[in-house]
């Protein structure tokens, strides 16, 4: 069952705790912090937001949609731990958004027919680094920067210089990186047909590799264990890989479609987001209540 929720609601109900989990709601124009039950903790407003990803001081760097539109310009801000705007710098569409060791932020930038990986201070500072027509996602990774392409390949980039330390070609389409279970690890998922998930070491050899079985978009990889989810696109199904490529939970008919993003719990499960909810699944399979009502989901990240 999803607990319901005010999508319009502007003040934290007085029995919310501290926010342990962000999620961006495009078409209501918010930015919520959600406590440890996932009751909306804080609601902060933000025009089109589509990606978030959290800081070290507890402030969050957003990124947004000029008006709601596919390829239209983007601003990025950043935000204190009270949902103030610190910075904001304009943008042309972008790619994806991450960070560098939860600080400065890491954006693929649509730029003059190519994509420009650049980094950005807290004081919006812009720093280019890297440009490809192929670049497609960016993952912060030990003090380097890793990239996936369309054409399969993961680039380690060094991020002061934007030189490519280290290449791997997996073919595919690199669609989404993660940190791995050990430094310097990494998680990488081929979105291609019915997906690839790899588990890189630190030079980037392929520990190993598995196929997903369905569509895909995201990684939703468990912080410092050998664990990854990820949900189907397709259906109502996620599946749990452990170590050594085995799937360790296969749940199907879960209560909501479209599935994208999985963010693992605390609790040792996931919360799967749809488009209007967050679908809460126990690490043992089960679906444990979640948080409903909302206009359109496009991104969430628990803060660590």
């Amino acid at each position: 069952m999803l607990v319901s929720l005010t999508r319009d609601m502007q003040a934290a109900p007085t029995t919310a705790g501290e926010t342990a989990f962000w999620v961006v709601d495009r078409d209501a124009h918010r930015l919520y912090g959600l406590d440890r039950n996932l009751f909306v903790a804080r609601a902060v407003p933000v025009d089109h937001p589509l990606e978030v990803e959290p800081v070290r001081d507890g402030g969050t760097w957003v990124l947004r949609s000029e008006d709601g539109l596919s390829g239209s310009s983007m601003r990025l801000d950043r935000l204190d731990p009270r949902g103030v705007v610190v910075t904001e710098l304009y943008l042309e569409s972008c790619r994806d958004l991450d960070t560098l060791d939860r600080e400065q932020a890491l954006v693929l930038e649509n730029v003059n027919g190519s994509v420009r990986l650049s980094r950005v201070s807290e004081e919006g500072s812009l720093f280019p680094l890297l440009a490809r027509v192929d670049l497609r996602c960016v993952s912060g990774s030990n003090g380097s920067i890793l990239c996936g392409t369309d054409g399969g390949a993961v680039l380690r980039v060094d991020p002061a210089s934007g030189a490519v330390l280290a290449e791997l070609q997996l073919d595919g389409t690199i669609r989404d990186l993660a940190p791995g279970p050990t430094l310097g690890s990494t998680w990488a998922l081929d979105t291609q047909g019915t997906g690839r998930v790899f588990l890189l070491d630190e030079t980037l050899a392929v520990r190993w590799a598995a196929g997903v079985g369905f569509p895909c978009a995201h990684l939703g990889a468990v912080p410092g264990e050998e664990r990854v989810w990820i949900a189907d696109t397709s259906s109502p199904r996620v599946r749990r890989f452990g170590a050594n490529a085995v799937v360790e939970l296969d749940r199907q008919g879960l209560p909501s479609n479209n599935l994208d993003r999985s963010v693992p719990w605390r609790d040792g499960g996931v919360l799967l987001l749809s488009p209007s909810a967050i679908v809460h699944v126990g690490s043992d399979g089960n679906t444990l209540p979640g948080q409903g009502g909302f206009a359109w989901l496009s991104d969430a990240a628990r803060v660590r």
